[in-house]
């Protein structure tokens, strides 16, 4: 059990920190243009944080608090929804 919450930790990590770097990068264009070295750097960054223990420690506080707003807001739109409001 603690294997796939760990296994679903690094990807969480990994796509997080991913994103970030990508938006950054296209936003700058610091590297210019070429989205295959973007990956490349976004995906070497998104590695790096992978193995912070800073990044995991923030992950971990921030997923539970995530996953409980992700389920309130569907229960108040799905209530809404069950009211007819559009």
């Amino acid at each position: 059990m603690m294997n796939a919450f760990l296994l679903i930790l690094y990807i969480v990590i990994i796509a997080a920190s991913y994103k970030c770097a990508v938006f950054t990068l296209e936003k700058t264009k610091l590297l210019g243009s070429n989205s295959s070295l973007n990956f490349l750097i976004s995906m070497s960054i998104a590695f790096i944080s992978l193995f912070s223990g800073n990044a995991m420690k923030l992950v971990l506080f921030v997923l539970p608090w995530y996953i409980f707003l992700m389920v309130f807001l569907v229960s108040i739109f799905s209530l809404f929804l069950f009211y007819g409001m559009k």
